[in-house]
């Protein structure tokens, strides 16, 4: 005669079931991790952009809101040294040599060349003509394929 015992324990079934459900949260987890860290990495990438605009912008701003025959610096845009891909901004006192300020800067989308002549030039009015004392900058930057650019005017402070 049998008699009835009691199961203890998983079937395997519900073992199989229980790893299927396990396997899916780990994965899930794992792909929430994965797009954290992107979106980390993309936040850190835009915030050192931003923060190197903002000092660039800053140093390039009070220098030239002073007036020419009193400003320190001469800038210029050049070829990067560690990267020919990229252009950075130079500052030159007196004719000594260029120092470096900001770099990471894309090459001008036409000529693939760093051009001090667009990156700084005088602003034009409604005629054409060259204003005097008021400045256009211009930053291009890669991002992805493509380029962004950034461009500002200063005005010459006389006091």
């Amino acid at each position: 005669m049998m008699l009835n015992q009691r199961q203890t324990g998983f079937t395997l079934v519900e073992l199989m079931v229980a790893m299927a459900i396990g396997t899916v949260i780990i994965l899930g987890a794992g792909q929430l991790f994965l797009t954290t860290f992107q979106t980390f990495k993309k936040v850190d990438e835009l915030s050192r952009k931003q923060e190197a605009v903002v000092f660039a912008t800053t140093v390039l701003a009070n220098d030239y809101r002073k007036s020419e025959n009193k400003r320190d610096y001469t800038y210029i845009l050049s070829k990067t040294t560690d990267n020919p891909e990229e252009c950075s901004i130079r500052a030159r006192r007196n004719g000594g040599s260029p120092q470096p300020i900001i770099g990471g800067l894309a090459p001008y989308k036409d000529e693939g060349e760093c051009d001090t002549g667009r990156f700084v030039s005088l602003a034009k009015g409604l005629d054409g003509e060259d204003l005097d004392g008021f400045y256009h900058f211009t930053f291009d930057f890669k991002r992805g394929d493509g380029l962004e650019t950034l461009s500002f005017h200063v005005m010459e402070r006389k006091f």
